[in-house]
């Protein structure tokens, strides 16, 4: 299968391969404007020396991530529990010492805010196997985990939330817990839509529940994988749960101390 241009990479169908020679053509040439692999300046590919994680266009305007990959070769990397649906990959480290403000990380932990899709290849002998288009659903100190875009229906992040700050992957975490199958669960049996913080009854206005999720517990306390229970979850209406997230990007205070501050700002105004 061949690849011209990179927005061929797009219409790849997984189980698909390509050569290897062809992805590393595509990668290196498609910077050049006088080669067949160009597509224009915002198609340019960049990478990393090892050509483990590559970039298509350059942030903010990034439109994928190629993830090139031998399952086992580091210690994090491989399909999780047997499965092909999830994938752990390991982040770029030097001297076994991972940063995630290193370009190539960062393209990964962003992905969960900008959604572009992270393109699997898995080594097969002398070519590439595309698996599929996969989404970051977890961000640890040394990995990401990648699950397959059909598994999942994510929700893309208001413009106005990508703003960044000291502490990106906490909050990207946290973004990802808002977004947990345990949490959609939880709002479609609650059935209720009375905002934790304005106290407007959603349901009475609208006819229907119009109302987020957040979670309640600071994220700083977690050492693990931390299960999502209902005591974890306040529900709040989707303006105060903006309000919430500014909040968040200008100090490290948790929920509760945030609502406080919107609560009687609230009680000022009203």
């Amino acid at each position: 299968m061949a690849l011209t241009t990179p927005a061929d990479l797009f219409d790849l169908p997984e189980g698909g391969e390509v050569s290897k020679r062809s992805l590393y053509d595509l990668i290196q040439y498609s910077k050049q404007p006088a080669s067949t692999h160009w597509g224009g300046p915002d198609w340019r590919i960049g990478n990393t020396p090892q050509q483990g994680i590559n970039w298509i266009g350059q942030p903010p305007g990034v439109r994928g991530v190629i993830i090139k990959t031998r399952p086992g070769s580091y210690v994090h990397d491989g399909w999780v529990d047997g499965e092909i649906d999830v994938y752990r990959y390991s982040f770029k480290a030097r001297k076994d010492v991972v940063s995630h403000d290193e370009l190539a990380n960062r393209v990964l932990i962003d992905q969960p805010l900008q959604l572009y899709p992270v393109l699997l290849f898995t080594e097969a002998g002398s070519r590439w196997r595309f698996e599929g288009r996969f989404a970051v659903t977890e961000v640890a100190d040394a990995f990401v985990v990648l699950r397959r875009e059909t598994e999942l229906a994510p929700a893309a992040v208001e413009p106005g939330e990508i703003v960044w700050r000291e502490g990106r992957k906490r909050y990207v975490t946290h973004l990802l817990a808002e977004r947990s199958r345990a949490m959609v669960d939880f709002l479609k049996g609650a059935g209720l839509g009375i905002c934790d913080i304005c106290d407007h009854d959603t349901s009475a206005t609208y006819g229907v529940p119009v109302i987020d999720a957040h979670h309640r517990t600071p994220l700083s306390t977690w050492t693990g994988d931390h299960p999502v229970t209902a005591a974890d979850i306040a529900l709040v209406c989707p303006n105060c749960h903006r309000a919430v997230h500014a909040h968040m990007r200008q100090s490290s205070e948790g929920y509760d101390a945030v609502r406080q501050k919107i609560r009687a700002k609230l009680g000022e105004a009203g």
